[in-house]
């Protein structure tokens, strides 16, 4: 498996404030749509509420691991499983992923990035170019481990662009 964190990130690795996304960017999600249909996506359950609360439920077309502490039954038939931490995450992806070199997505949020950062081999980040009141952050890491490439610069609500790091 291939592990790729994919986030967005206003000035000082702000990712969220109360459990939530604290802007809304037109057309900004599109690229983690692009991104990670077809794929397997882990993420914590405040990250997973809130997408459950905006779609009525998991991700569409993709297969979605919640690391929670409560115990919660899975539902493959809905593309939902829940691990009680990241090893059993990625114990989970690693059998249902379409291929043992399949790229996994780690989705948020602070705890669950932390979590798998040291382990990814790329970064989606899309970075936006304000300064955002926030309570949650992507963890900082070594930039001089990776290589940065700038995939495209929007301009909407805010000016933002995709990047993409590599080791």
């Amino acid at each position: 498996m291939r592990i790729s964190c994919i986030a967005a990130c206003a000035k000082g690795n702000v990712i969220g404030k109360n459990g939530r996304i604290p802007w809304f960017i037109t057309g900004e999600q599109q690229r983690f749509k692009e991104l990670t249909v077809g794929h397997v996506v882990i993420m914590g359950r405040k990250t997973y509420d809130e997408i459950a609360a905006k779609l009525g439920g998991p991700l569409p077309n993709r297969k979605t691991i919640v690391i929670s502490q409560t115990s919660m039954p899975s539902d493959p038939a809905s593309g939902l499983w829940y691990a009680a931490s990241p090893e059993q995450a990625l114990s989970i992806a690693a059998s249902i992923a379409g291929s043992p070199d399949e790229e996994i997505f780690i989705a948020g949020g602070e705890s669950v990035y932390r979590a798998f950062i040291g382990l990814s081999d790329t970064l989606y980040l899309t970075e936006i170019d304000a300064d955002i009141d926030g309570d949650t952050c992507f963890p900082a890491f070594d930039d001089s481990e990776w290589k940065r490439t700038v995939v495209a610069e929007h301009q909407a609500e805010y000016r933002y662009c995709y990047v993409t790091w590599t080791r």
